[in-house]
């Protein structure tokens, strides 16, 4: 007797629990790869997006050496599986929006069976625009739909001069997420503090202040403390690592890149903790070609070598340009709007005072996708800039 619907449940879920595995290699290797500036965020999340779309169109060396730098397996049909299914998810998810679309050139030669896997895989939809004679004009089409996807929150995404007459495909791929607190901040505890931009300079930033019980760990092995700050819902929360040390963070980075970030996110335990956190927000622009060779990603860059014949039926088009914009905004996120009061009795007994969680030095953060396992948007913060 055969199940075939039971089987293949069982390959969309171990496609999935590839997919949140091959993300969360990718975004640590992606996080050591880019260039070290003082702050940074970036969505390695929506950049495997995209790339697994392509990888999924690439042949011969080139899709060998995506799937080696995504960490995606050989077998296509399990990639397919997995993002379909991840996609399924975080599509019914309050906090998050990811939308992909490809920009076609007018009258291009796609493939029927590519453009069925971007539909039903990656949930892609398609869109011609004519880049030979009107490339700006495309380049504001393609501009305006990113701003749409993202509450205006990215705009101006290609730059002038990106595209050309000879563009023939377009990938891009969006992720919009907001969510509040489940335990919101109080803004009236806000106060300018002194933040320790190194062991001898400081700034002042706006401190966030909250007092509660949280999940958080000491790292010994990294040199670190481990914060979790859970999203309304519960899905996905933001974890905030800080090193121990004022100058500790490319020690800690630099440890980072041989563990394993669901292993990290471990072992949590609630405890009742003051948690001074900056007001912050972080903007990055990134240009990845370099960053993606750096990885093992070389052909699809080469004009001679690119081999993305899944896409069109032919060796004619390479990849010239992978970019991404990303932001993130942390702040007490509607705090303002509603108020909670509780009495509390209970009997009298001594408790030990509640640790002091002071982000006051750089820290590495990151938005994690609970149900998956995965790395949404992984970056630094080093003070204002």
């Amino acid at each position: 007797m055969s199940f075939p619907l039971f089987g293949a449940v069982l390959q969309c879920k171990k496609g999935a629990e590839l997919t949140a595995a091959a993300n969360n290699k990718f975004s640590l290797a992606l996080y050591h790869t880019l260039d070290n500036a003082d702050n940074l965020v970036a969505s390695p999340f929506s950049l495997h997006a995209a790339l697994a779309l392509t990888y999924v169109g690439a042949r011969g060396t080139t899709a060998q050496q995506i799937a080696k730098g995504l960490h995606l397996p050989q077998d296509k049909g399990t990639v397919k599986a997995g993002y379909r299914q991840t996609l399924g998810v975080l599509r019914g998810s309050t906090l998050l929006e990811v939308a992909t679309r490809l920009y076609l050139q007018t009258g291009a030669p796609v493939l029927k069976e590519f453009r069925k896997a971007a539909r039903k895989a990656f949930l892609a939809d398609t869109k011609e625009l004519d880049f030979a004679r009107n490339t700006e004009k495309a380049r504001r089409i393609i501009n305006n739909w990113v701003q749409k996807r993202t509450h205006s929150k990215i705009s101006n995404m290609i730059a002038p001069g990106i595209l050309n007459p000879l563009t023939r495909l377009v990938l891009i791929n969006a992720v919009y997420f907001k969510a509040q607190w489940l335990q919101p901040f109080n803004s009236d505890d806000t106060k300018t503090e002194p933040f320790h931009v190194n062991s001898t300079d400081q700034v002042e930033v706006p401190m966030m202040h909250i007092k509660s019980y949280f999940n958080f760990k000491n790292a010994e092995d990294l040199g670190a403390k481990i914060l979790e700050l859970p999203y309304e819902g519960e899905t996905a929360s933001m974890f905030i690592l800080l090193p121990n040390e004022l100058d500790g963070l490319a020690s800690l980075e630099s440890s980072l890149s041989a563990r394993d970030m669901n292993s990290i996110l471990q072992d949590m335990q609630a405890e009742e903790l003051n948690v001074s956190l900056p007001r912050f927000k972080v903007e990055s622009s990134l240009d990845l070609q370099s960053t993606l060779e750096n990885l093992g990603m070389k052909d699809m860059f080469n004009i001679e070598a690119a081999d993305f014949s899944g896409i069109t039926g032919s060796k004619d088009i390479y990849v010239s340009h992978v970019l991404q914009k990303a932001f993130i905004e942390v702040t007490e996120l509607g705090t303002e709007a509603g108020a909670s009061s509780a009495v509390v009795a209970e009997a009298r007994s001594w408790r030990p005072p509640p640790l002091e969680y002071v982000a006051d030095h750089p820290f590495v953060f990151l938005i994690w996708e609970k149900r998956l396992n995965t790395t949404l948007f992984m970056g630094r913060f080093s003070g204002p800039q």
